[in-house]
């Protein structure tokens, strides 16, 4: 395109476009002819225009999210959240939002939109979900593309393990329990509580971090009821009753996690001071049969008086293991070789050597 120019400043005025109709902002640039007869510039053909290169840019947020709302992955633990994007580029085309659990796509998911700019979103406890939206601007550049992944977890902490019984006949006092995160996230426990339901106490205020898949440990009155280090030292008042309670964890006064009402405790015991263990911290704490108490199989840390616990503190519960009950018994080997009855005599000589230097190994529950 050529265009002519009289002498003087001219201005010339610059718009894009596209088929859906939108344009551009207006870009505009100034020339002076410096010749008393005026002049011309070349332009380039339409097949050879200078196009956009640039991208918009993109901002996107999630709200709700639990703790730090920049961490990865964004907890929440109500299940619902407002996804919301935003671009200050002048020449915006749309956005593309897309949703994948694992490689499964979001009922609803991919979208388009210009006008729209939030989007409400509930999801499915016990779900990890992948956001990403890009900006697109008039030119066909695209963004790149922001990434959000959100974990919905109605119960992201739990109750694991409960030492109601203490360590010990010398330390029946020496109570502690254990809570576990079940998330990939680092939790604040502050504004939560841990709370006798029948009795008036213990009632304790949480502090702190609790680390991904990781434990947090609480002891009564001092840091030598174990020799595991204590994440909170607190007072439970008149101690965990014996006879039986059930103890509620809250955030923010709402209830996430208890433990079930068993007439009494749903497992440990005063005869070796074993603990109350969970077996499964991913299935609800409501049902009995996901209480027990520690096997003495496998147990962790010792007591103020130096003898074992029975329990197993800031470690994986003794009931969390598989067990294989009755193992089948190894096929029969054929044999193949003929015995005589000397084999046979020789083999009875050597049987009973082997008894008279055989030892039973047993295993018997340590007590404290």
């Amino acid at each position: 395109m050529t265009l002519t120019l009289p002498h003087g400043t001219s201005t010339l005025a610059f718009t894009a476009g596209n088929s859906e109709g939108l344009e551009s902002s207006t870009t505009t640039i100034n020339i002076f002819i410096a010749t008393s007869t005026g002049g011309f510039i070349e332009l380039p053909p339409d097949d050879d225009e200078i196009t956009d290169a640039i991208p918009p840019d993109l901002t996107f947020t999630i709200s709700n999210c639990y703790g730090d709302a920049s961490s990865s992955p964004c907890l929440l633990i109500h299940g619902t959240t407002t996804l919301a994007w935003t671009s200050t580029s002048s020449d915006l085309g749309h956005f593309d939002i897309d949703c994948h659990v694992g490689a499964d796509q979001c009922l609803d998911f991919p979208l388009s939109t210009r006008a729209t700019t939030t989007l409400d979103f509930s999801g499915t406890d016990q779900t990890v979900y992948i956001f990403s939206v890009s900006a697109v601007d008039i030119s066909g550049n695209h963004s790149a593309p922001i990434e959000k992944v959100v974990e919905i977890n109605a119960r992201p902490v739990v109750i694991n393990e409960i030492a109601w019984a203490g360590t010990s006949s010398d330390h029946p006092q020496d109570e502690w329990l254990e809570l576990f995160n079940r998330t990939d996230v680092v939790i604040d426990l502050s504004g939560w509580t841990v709370d006798a339901t029948t009795h008036d106490s213990p009632h304790l205020v949480l502090y702190g971090m609790i680390p991904a898949h990781g434990y947090y440990l609480i002891e009564r009155t001092d840091d030598t009821t174990t020799n595991i280090p204590a994440d909170l030292v607190a007072s439970f008042g008149h101690g965990l009753s014996n006879s039986g309670d059930s103890l509620t964890l809250s955030f923010a006064s709402t209830p996430i996690d208890a433990t079930p009402d068993c007439g009494g405790w749903c497992g440990g015991n005063t005869t070796n001071y074993a603990t109350m263990e969970r077996r499964d911290p991913d299935i609800s704490s409501a049902i009995p049969e996901n209480w027990g108490t520690n096997s003495g199989l496998i147990i962790n840390g010792n007591g103020a008086d130096g003898n074992p616990l029975q329990g197993t503190p800031k470690a994986r519960n003794s009931l969390n293991y598989p067990v294989i009950e009755n193992p089948p018994e190894p096929p029969d080997t054929p044999d193949e070789t003929e015995i005589t009855s000397e084999d046979t005599a020789s083999n009875a000589e050597n049987t009973a050597d082997d008894t008279s230097t055989t030892s039973t190994a047993t295993t018997t529950d340590s007590q404290p």
